[in-house]
């Protein structure tokens, strides 16, 4: 056997998936029975589980402590400066944040703010979603105004090609996790209120124009109608799916029938 000296280039697609690889001894070092660990890239988070913060302390710091020795041999590290510490409770804990810190590597780490970022998703202990649509409607907006942008006097895309793009990027990227999370009936207002001012964009219309209208010229769905069809193609895609497939089909009831004719082979 022969050593690679030479990588891949900076920004290569199989970057990514030869990292997975290589970190996958970081997922055998827990305790199954009462942590759970999972990662994305280099996004690793681990989760215990007891009856109160203070008991999650110890069990925390021996898992970093079981992690952080496999990663030194791989030649990896982890940054203190960019790891949070987060404490879910119940609503009939009281105690405050700060009398839970966890010290690692020397270093005190105060609890965050319950609201955990994953891939995309805002996650709060509350179950509310109100973070994650108020930054999903952020974005959506900061990308209309680029597009915008194409849309110059004298060089107006078209309205079919203004529509892919609301179709590509401003949809999308407004209603990302709408399969597991439901706004409020305030914030689908204001999402409302944004594919509104992108449906003018589309037919060039007037502020004054019906907005009742406006789906029907431009072509776009109200947001009511777009996150019923998201979940109901999110339960076509998980009931048809085969367990090895799809490991949420394990928190279907037994007896749940799996049309087979409908399933792609599984090989």
């Amino acid at each position: 056997m022969r050593g690679i000296n030479t990588g891949i280039p900076q920004g290569s697609p199989l970057s990514p998936i030869l990292f997975v690889i290589y970190v996958e001894p970081l997922h055998h070092c827990i305790d199954p029975s009462r942590e759970f660990i999972s990662s994305y890239i280099d996004d690793i988070q681990t989760t215990v589980s007891s009856n109160s913060w203070w008991m999650n302390s110890k069990p925390l710091k021996e898992a970093f402590t079981r992690i952080k020795n496999i990663a030194t041999s791989l030649g990896l590290e982890f940054s203190s400066h960019k790891t949070d510490l987060i404490h879910w409770w119940t609503p009939k804990e009281k105690v405050a944040r700060s009398e839970h810190p966890i010290v690692i590597d020397g270093e005190c780490m105060q609890p965050a703010p319950n609201v955990l970022k994953w891939l995309g998703f805002h996650f709060e202990n509350n179950h509310d979603t109100w973070t994650h649509y108020a930054n999903r409607l952020a974005l959506a907006q900061a990308a209309f105004n680029r597009i915008k942008r194409l849309s110059s006097p004298g060089r107006r895309l078209t309205p079919y090609s203004a529509r892919r793009m609301a179709k590509a990027i401003i949809i999308p990227t407004l209603l990302y996790g709408a399969e597991f999370l439901d706004p409020s009936a305030t914030m689908r207002h204001k999402m409302e209120v944004l594919l509104n001012r992108v449906n003018r964009w589309i037919t060039n219309c007037f502020y004054s124009s019906n907005t009742n209208v406006l789906s029907a010229e431009a072509c776009i769905m109200p947001v009511d109608l777009y996150l019923e069809q998201i979940r109901d193609m999110a339960a076509i895609r998980w009931s048809t799916a085969l367990p090895d497939n799809n490991i949420a089909m394990a928190l279907f009831p037994l007896g749940f029938h799996l049309h087979d004719s409908f399933c792609l082979p599984f090989n």
